[in-house]
C-alpha cells in the first residue's frame, strides 16, 4: 500500500490557520476553490481528484474520484457541482459531485499541463505540454480554434479581470502576458529567468511569479512604466524607433511625456 503524502496543507492567509490535507498519497498537482471558497479541489500523480468541505475551523474530506491517469490540473464550476480535470494523457474529463460519474470529455493530442477558469466563468482554458492554449465552454465543448501561445509546455495559466491580461509561464523558464481581447497582439515576452516559475499571480498591476528556491519576482505590467524609466534618463520622450526597441513593434507609439 502506497504510503500517504504526509506534507501538504490548506493555509487560510486571513485566519493564519493551517489544515493537514488528507487523502493523497502522492504530489498534489492543482488546487482551486469554488468562488464561494467553501469548496477545495484537488488532483495529483495518484490519479486521485480530491474534494474538501472548508469552514474556518478545519478541511474535511467530502469525496474523491479516480482518473485513470495522472491528473495534472483541475478547475471547479460556478455551479458548485461540476469539476473538470485534466492528464498526462490530454484526457478532459468532467465530474459531478452529486452523482459521482466521471465522464470523459475530449482527448487532446498533448498532455494537459495547466486549466483556468475564465473570470466570467463561461471558458476554460487548457495549457499543454506542446504549447497550445485550448478554450473549452461550460458544457465541455472544444473549441476547434487551438492558439498556438508558445513552443513548450505551459505551466501556469492566470487571468487579470479588470485589466483583460491573460499570463501563462513556460517550461524554457519564461513568461508571456497577452491582451485577453486580442490575443494575436505582440504579447510582453520575459525570458531568460534563471529558475523555472513554480506559480505565477496577478496583485493589483503586477505580475508576480513564485520561483522553486521560494524567492519572489514582480514585473508592472503598463508598457508605459518602462517607456517612463527610460525617459527618466534622457528627459524627453522616446523616438518612434526607440520605442520599437524597447518597449515593442506591436505597441502603438505615444509621447509619454507632455510637452513644454
Amino acid at each position: 500500500m502506497p504510503k500517504l503524502l504526509e506534507k501538504a496543507y490548506y493555509v487560510d492567509l486571513i485566519s493564519g490557520n493551517r489544515f493537514k490535507l488528507l487523502g493523497h498519497n502522492d504530489y498534489i498537482r492543482s488546487a482551486t476553490l469554488n468562488q464561494s471558497g467553501n469548496l477545495l479541489v484537488t488532483c495529483g500523480r495518484d490519479q486521485l481528484v480530491q474534494v474538501y468541505k472548508l469552514d474556518n475551523k478545519s478541511v474535511n474530506p467530502l469525496t474523491v474520484f479516480k482518473l485513470d491517469a495522472r491528473a495534472t490540473s483541475v478547475v471547479i464550476m460556478p455551479d458548485n457541482e461540476t469539476i473538470y480535470a485534466g492528464t498526462i494523457y490530454g484526457s478532459l474529463f468532467r465530474i459531478s459531485i452529486t452523482t459521482g460519474k466521471v465522464k470523459s470529455e475530449t482527448a487532446l493530442n498533448s498532455a494537459i499541463l495547466s486549466m483556468v477558469l475564465s473570470p466570467d466563468g463561461r471558458v476554460i482554458t487548457l495549457g499543454t505540454a506542446d504549447g497550445m492554449l485550448h478554450f473549452i465552454d461550460s458544457q465541455g465543448k472544444v473549441n476547434p480554434e487551438a492558439y498556438p501561445a508558445g513552443n513548450c509546455g505551459v505551466r501556469q495559466i492566470v487571468y487579470h479581470k479588470s485589466l483583460n491580461l491573460l499570463a501563462l509561464s513556460f517550461d524554457d523558464k519564461s513568461i508571456k502576458i497577452f491582451n485577453i481581447n486580442n490575443l494575436d497582439k505582440n504579447p510582453i515576452n520575459i525570458r531568460d529567468l534563471e529558475q523555472k516559475v513554480q506559480q505565477i499571480g496577478f496583485v493589483k498591476d503586477k505580475l508576480y511569479a513564485l520561483y522553486a528556491d521560494h524567492s519572489l519576482q514582480f514585473w508592472e505590467t503598463d508598457v508605459n512604466v518602462y517607456a517612463q524609466q527610460v525617459e527618466k534618463l534622457i528627459n524627453r520622450n522616446l523616438t518612434s524607433n526607440e520605442w520599437r526597441i524597447f518597449v515593442g513593434d506591436k505597441v502603438p507609439y505615444e509621447q509619454t511625456k507632455a510637452n513644454k
